[in-house]
């Protein structure tokens, strides 16, 4: 059950789960500092159950010398009372007891172990929530600026690769043809204004020997 607390512990101190595209990054932030908060009240509910689990294996091992201790003592004293019977016994319950001490240090060494990677990942959660909460504000902007990103670099991408690149295709066509139109108008304008200015001076040369021819006229006529 420890282990699976330790795991939960590690997982926690991994990076926030990115927010869904729909999701609002604040609120995401909040709802996981939220289960942090609610999942270290109960890790730390376990590391004193643990704790506490220390302390009785604790006094078992110091009761268990004292009894060692003791059988000892009175197998000392069956031999000096010349009874090697009652040394026996004391000696063989002395041996029970010393086995079973053997295990119980062995039960301590690993509950202290274990407590002590408890306690080590539950600071190291404790250190990662406080400076999310005093980052919040920072990064809910990192986030926000990161889904702005994404979504101008899915835009960008649609122009080039996507339906946006048909439409600017087309676009590109307009303006061809549109182009092509009004050069075609243009040099139609400049023809009819050629042909107009070649008919304004042929009108124009025509009237110009017409008058001298009357001019030489009148100067004959004068000459007479």
């Amino acid at each position: 059950m420890k282990q699976g607390l330790l795991a939960r512990i590690k997982n926690l101190l991994g990076s926030p789960p990115a927010p869904a595209r729909a999701e609002d990054p604040e609120k995401a932030l909040d709802l996981y500092l939220e289960k942090v908060t609610a999942q270290m009240t109960a890790f730390n509910l376990e590391i004193n159950r643990a704790v506490g689990e220390e302390m009785t294996l604790r006094r078992q091992v110091g009761a268990r010398e004292e009894e060692i201790a003791s059988w000892e003592k009175q197998a000392q004293a069956a031999v000096a009372r010349g009874r090697d019977d009652l040394a026996r016994v004391a000696l063989e319950r002395k041996y029970v007891a010393a086995a079973d001490l053997v295990a119980l240090k062995g039960r301590l060494s690993q509950q202290q172990q274990l407590l002590a990677e408890l306690r080590s990942s539950y600071r190291l959660l404790e250190e990662r929530v406080a400076r999310l909460k005093a980052r919040r504000d920072e990064l809910i902007l990192r986030l926000r600026q990161a889904e702005a990103m994404e979504t101008a670099g899915e835009a960008i991408e649609s122009l080039i690769f996507g339906t946006g690149a048909t439409t600017l295709d087309r676009l590109a066509d307009k303006v061809i043809e549109a182009e092509a139109r009004a050069e075609v108008n243009q040099m139609v304008a400049a023809n009819s204004l050629e042909g107009e200015l070649t008919r304004r001076q042929q009108g124009a040369g025509r009237e110009d020997i017409e008058a001298e021819l009357q001019r030489l006229k009148a100067g004959g006529g004068g000459s007479k």
